[in-house]
């Protein structure tokens, strides 16, 4: 097929990260619905990511290189991902790219937070 004759349908997919965060965003309001003062519960890890980068993990600092391997062996196992990072309307990080992927990996419920006191769920 040429390319004038492709249709929406056939288009590729902008940008796999926004595929990824859309498909997140999914995953986590069908799992959670859309509770907007829902404080991160105890059972869950909390991950933020500042404006520039640095990555915290129930507020100890995580490199990316070490992300997957703290996440994994976190005991007990978290039910559930807490995930906020500042400026969440603006251009992300690249450090945001391999948390999302770590955070699939782990394969548990996802919310959103609008900031790192993960006290209210994003709309």
């Amino acid at each position: 097929m040429s390319r004038k004759n492709r249709t929406s349908a056939t288009r590729p997919v902008r940008a796999a990260g926004a595929l990824t965060i859309s498909v997140l965003w999914l995953a986590s309001s069908i799992a959670l619905g859309n509770a907007a003062s829902e404080g991160c519960p105890d059972s869950a890890v909390r991950i933020y990511v500042d404006g520039v980068g640095v990555i915290t993990v129930n507020g100890q600092v995580v490199s990316v290189a070490h992300l997957s391997q703290t996440l994994s062996s976190l005991k007990p196992r978290p039910t559930e991902v807490c995930y906020s990072r500042a400026n969440a309307q603006g251009e992300a990080p690249p450090e945001v790219m391999p948390v999302i992927q770590a955070i699939m990996a782990l394969r548990v419920p996802v919310s959103f937070y609008t900031d790192k006191t993960f006290k209210t769920r994003a709309k």
